[in-house]
């Protein structure tokens, strides 16, 4: 064969396979799309992410506005626009190989509207506090609204002067640096906390490292304070912030350095629960009863309902305005299980339920289980231990009450003998004479 042929063949193969892998590449290089994201008045988007769907590719605009996707295979697509605060832009789109295609977009500012946050706070009535210090063992003081009323609440050497156990004491003026200590714990210490757990509503208040300020809590709106001594302070533990480092921190008392808790509830919007009074009451007495339920949510309460304990004997119930009442019974009507009332209870608003009860004869801890049901279909069960977000009622029956009403309060007997009149008497006039001749005026020396 000759040479010259072979050679002219190779050359024309290698022209051919050049042009063709030239076309390949360029099909394979696909377009792209730019374009411009602005506001309703001109002003680019900076952070809005566009998206070619179903490619799933996107990219982000920057200062100017502008986005670019590159190397996009020729086809139909559709372009979204997304920025929070704007609505969402949708367009489409057909790219060809080597084409770059251009789009303004154009959006509109929108308000986004967030799903409702509903907050239920609960505050522990005083009468349900005292119910729950009974059960501790150890030494716990409670200082009352009329405990704390009678001082200067000024600071917490006012309020806690007449605590035994507790010295807290100002390092300059009223609100200036304390120094706290129970049962001796701290006393080494120099002025602010360490050693002692101060809560706040439930809430451990000190910095991430235990340090606590006392001038900051307001004392003047404090509904009570509740002292902690020694190894009760293990009765509470609370997820606290450290370092940065969530963790589970109990406080416990040791043999050289007794710990405690002060427990600082504050009076403020915080709401009630369903409670049923009194926290107290006799055994074997015929008790009338008064379940309080306030309207804790935006929406109107429409249904309540309540479980008597087993160990009272529910017999009549008060009729309440406005509101119609289903009971339960076990025996034809003679004693009543449960009660349920349909009525209204509006938003900001409250209404108490009254019923007469027969006490158990033995000393209990009688348990009311509520639920209550709001117009947009919440329920909330107040059916749980004192210390949860939904405590159930609790009324303690004594004995010690019994005997109460059999004391009467007589006055003392009045003298027989007008003898003590006589006496104060004469140590008045005894006492005017001597005041006059101390006040007489003395002559000088001749």
């Amino acid at each position: 064969m000759n040479v010259r042929v072979v050679l002219g063949w190779a050359a024309l193969a290698s022209l051919a396979l050049l042009t063709t892998s030239s076309g390949l590449e360029a099909q394979e290089a696909g377009g792209e799309v730019r374009g411009r994201v602005v506001e309703t008045g001109g002003a680019p988007i900076a952070g809005a992410v566009a998206t070619l769907n179903p490619l799933g590719r996107a990219g982000e605009t920057n200062e100017q506005g502008t986005f670019v996707l590159r190397d996009v295979p020729a086809g139909g697509y559709t372009l979204s626009v997304r920025r929070l605060g704007f609505g969402t832009f949708s367009a489409r789109v057909s790219v060809a190989a080597g084409e770059v295609v251009g789009i303004d977009v154009v959006l509109e500012v929108e308000a986004i509207a967030l799903q409702g946050l509903t907050v239920i706070g609960s505050r522990q009535e005083l009468d349900q506090v005292r119910v729950q210090l009974r059960d501790v063992p150890g030494s716990v003081v409670l200082l009352e609204p009329a405990d704390l009323r009678q001082t200067r609440q000024a600071n917490f050497a006012d309020v806690l002067r007449f605590t035994p156990g507790v010295f807290a004491q100002p390092r300059f003026g009223a609100a200036d640096e304390m120094q706290f200590s129970i049962r001796g714990s701290g006393l080494r210490n120099n002025f602010h906390l360490r050693g002692v757990n101060v809560l706040v509503n439930g809430m451990p208040y000190r910095l991430a490292d235990g340090f606590t300020d006392f001038e900051s809590p307001e004392l003047l709106t404090t509904d009570n304070i509740q002292v902690y001594k020694g190894a009760n302070a293990s009765l509470t533990s609370h997820r606290i912030l450290e370092g940065g480092t969530i963790t589970r921190s109990h406080r416990l008392a040791s043999s050289f350095a007794a710990a405690a808790i002060l427990a600082t509830t504050f009076a403020g919007a915080v709401l009630a629960h369903a409670v049923v009074y009194p926290a107290e009451a006799p055994p074997g007495a015929y008790q009338r009863y008064t379940l309080r339920v306030p309207n804790e949510r935006a929406f109107p309460t429409d249904l309540v309902a309540i479980t008597f304990p087993a160990g009272v004997r529910v017999i009549s119930f008060d009729e309440v305005p406005g509101w119609t009442i289903e009971t339960a019974s076990a025996d034809e009507g003679v004693t009543f299980s449960g009660a349920r009332w349909s009525g209204t209870i509006p938003v900001g608003r409250f209404v108490e339920f009254g019923f007469i009860g027969v006490n158990p004869t033995e000393e209990a801890t009688l348990k009311w289980d509520v639920v209550q049901t709001y117009q947009d279909g919440t329920v909330v069960e107040w059916t749980g231990p004192v210390d949860s977000p939904t405590p159930a009622s609790l009324t303690l029956v004594r004995a010690s009450l019994a005997a109460a009403p059999e004391v009467a309060a007589v006055a003392p007997a009045a003298p027989t003998s007008n003898t003590p009149m006589y006496l104060g008497e004469g140590a008045l006039v005894l006492a005017l004479v001597s005041l006059g001749v101390s006040l007489r005026p003395r002559g000088g020396a001749a």
